[in-house]
């Protein structure tokens, strides 16, 4: 799983259970060296919506010291 930040700051987040991928997020004052590591991905269906949900916990890391714990919750009709 790929999330992308696009603008003046862009991003890439790669998701992948139990591991760390490491990055650059890049904003116009410089680039600094981005990690994820995925400590879960889920994928559900919520019957009564028909939605999809996926739900990614995992910890942020910057030159190697944790930044903090995150979720994405993505819902989407396919």
């Amino acid at each position: 799983m790929r999330l992308t930040r696009a603008g003046d700051n862009h991003l890439e987040l790669h998701f992948k259970p139990n591991e760390t991928i490491e990055d650059l997020y890049r904003t116009p004052y410089g680039n600094l060296k981005i990690g994820a590591h995925t400590t879960s991905i889920k994928q559900s269906k919520d019957a009564q919506t028909g939605l999809e949900i996926i739900e990614i916990n995992y910890e942020l890391y910057t030159n190697g010291q944790k930044v903090g714990d995150y979720r994405v919750k993505l819902q989407f009709k396919c």
